[in-house]
């Protein structure tokens, strides 16, 4: 259903941005201008240029980053060692990023009016947090690592091995292509020298998934492994309820919110 309504809301989008381009076959403001932008929000800091095609449509291209978050978190997890399972907690390394290049038409469907409906794309990378850990693993000896085995559930069906060093890896990804649509205020070639908009809409960006690298000795075999939140039984320990709701939550988040404010600058 959420879907739906979201492929009816692109639809009529690209509607009024093709009606807005019909209108442009007669019209003399046809990349006549340029402007040039730097944005700050949730999507990151930004830097864009814009040109105008026609007095209805102007058209943004450029790039925005998240500069790396690195966090400390704590990791549980077990090791059976001959027959005896043992709960550890390690630090972890989690690093947020995230970047893309964007291409943005912004719609406005009033000539001499600010508001704007906008829709494009985000480009970019698809994974947005990476977790390592940040010294070697309490559950296993130096001359194990690269063989060991290590659950992050109790029922030991979610098992992994180290890599040589003894280092895991685990990841959340999303889409690498990123629709967007949203409204917003101001134009992105000013009219004057200098001019500030402001955008608020969404990065369709699917259902991001949390995966783990489980190493094996023999190379071919290795390979990134999702976690799902099946693979926790929610029954029996906070721990595992935790891991269940969280990777619950996860899954829900389709959509990434971007609110930001633009400075723009009238290059010519």
């Amino acid at each position: 259903m959420i879907m739906r309504k979201l492929s009816v809301l692109l639809i009529a989008a690209m509607a009024l941005f093709s009606n807005a381009m019909y209108a442009q076959v007669a019209d003399n403001n046809m990349f006549n201008h340029l402007g040039v932008g730097v944005s700050v929000g949730t999507d990151g800091i930004g830097f864009d240029v814009a040109a105008p095609i026609g007095n209805y449509v102007q058209a943004r291209a450029g790039y925005t980053f998240i500069p790396s978050i690195k966090p400390t978190i704590t990791v549980g997890y077990d090791r059976t060692k001959n027959g005896t399972k043992t709960h550890y907690e390690d630090d972890g390394q989690l690093t947020i990023k995230k970047g893309d290049f964007k291409i943005l038409f912004d719609v406005y469907p009033f000539k001499k009016s600010n508001f704007r409906v906008t829709a494009g794309a985000f480009i970019g990378g698809s994974e947005i947090a990476t977790l390592r850990n940040k010294g070697p693993l309490s559950g296993v000896e130096t001359d194990e690592y690269g063989t060991a085995k290590i659950s992050l559930n109790n029922a030991g069906t979610l098992e992994f091995g180290t890599d040589p060093e003894g280092n895991v890896k685990a990841r959340v990804k999303v889409g690498g292509f990123k629709p967007y649509l949203g409204v917003g205020f101001g134009r992105s070639v000013p009219n004057k020298l200098v001019s500030v908009s402001c955008d608020l809409g969404v990065q369709f960006w699917g259902s991001p998934k949390a995966e783990v690298y489980d190493y094996n000795v023999i190379e071919e075999l290795s390979g990134w492994r999702e976690i799902k939140k099946d693979d926790f039984d929610k029954t029996y320990s906070k721990d595992e309820k935790d891991a269940y709701n969280g990777l619950k939550l996860l899954g829900n988040i389709v959509v990434y919110p971007t609110i930001n404010v633009r400075v723009g600058f009238r290059a010519f």
